[in-house]
């Protein structure tokens, strides 16, 4: 029995822990959302969206790992209809610590409370949100596969990087997303810090020592990735606030 020690991952099926939180994303192109209670849940078609086809070569090679390699290095594959892009991690379990003392209530009972607690207008949320309707302004940008890799033995990342044509507007969100963190971080005590990896999640692993084992079945992966991915990209337009009750559940306002 492989033991699951990641706090994000419940069973090898997979099935998700519950952890809550809000961030801001890319909105995927394509059909990507359905209606989810008041929201719209973030729920990729790759097979009927031409738009998303890194999103679906992406999918296809890691699908092509062994099932009997994934159960043995403890591999739990996130769904393709999760896939995103986060420009900035907000408020979650993780880091709800970390708030000044003033704002741990709020968030709280924001966070307690998904999904029924979402909306923008929340004080926690409104400053990161009104900073996703002015960087679309600079949008749209493209990225382009860069590398595979595994951070810190929790997750497996497709990791991105803009293409030519938009580094200039790559280089200005950087920038703005570097006066966002620290504003976030001075004014609650909590939010992503200035570094930004642009990245899509692939899969969790349920424990660091099946991870750090697994390294040559990456690196396989890796050249996969590459072959599969040459010459694709992804273009976002916009940038929205999104709620989420687990990693492959992420919803944002209609």
């Amino acid at each position: 029995m492989i033991p699951i020690t990641n706090a994000k991952v419940e069973t090898l099926d997979p099935t998700w822990t519950r952890f809550l939180g809000y961030s801001l994303l890319f909105d995927n192109p394509g059909r990507s959302l359905v209606s989810y209670r008041n929201s719209q849940l973030n729920s990729c078609n790759i097979d009927s969206s031409p738009e998303l086809t890194l999103y679906k070569e992406l999918s296809q090679a890691v699908k092509e790992i062994d099932t009997q390699a994934a159960k043995e290095f403890g591999i739990c594959l996130l769904p393709s209809s999760s896939y995103h892009v986060t420009f900035f991690d907000c408020g979650n379990q993780a880091n709800a610590a970390d708030a000044h003392a003033a704002a741990q209530p709020s968030l709280g009972h924001l966070l307690e409370g998904l999904p029924h607690s979402w909306t923008e207008d929340h004080a926690l949320v409104r400053p990161a949100a009104e900073k996703a309707a002015s960087l679309s302004a600079d949008l749209p940008i493209s990225f382009r596969f860069s590398r595979l890799k595994n951070w810190s033995n929790v997750v497996l990342v497709a990791v991105l990087e803009p293409t030519d044509d938009s580094s200039d507007r790559f280089q200005r969100i950087v920038e703005e997303r570097a006066l966002l963190s620290s504003d976030y971080l001075s004014s609650y005590g909590f939010g992503a810090g200035a570094k930004f990896t642009p990245h899509v999640s692939l899969a969790y692993f349920a424990n660091p020592s099946g991870a750090e084992n697994s390294m040559e079945l990456c690196q396989e992966l890796e050249g996969v990735l590459r072959r599969r991915t040459d010459g694709l990209e992804i273009c976002f337009n916009s940038i929205s606030a999104y709620a989420f009750t687990d990693m492959a559940t992420f919803f944002r306002h209609t």
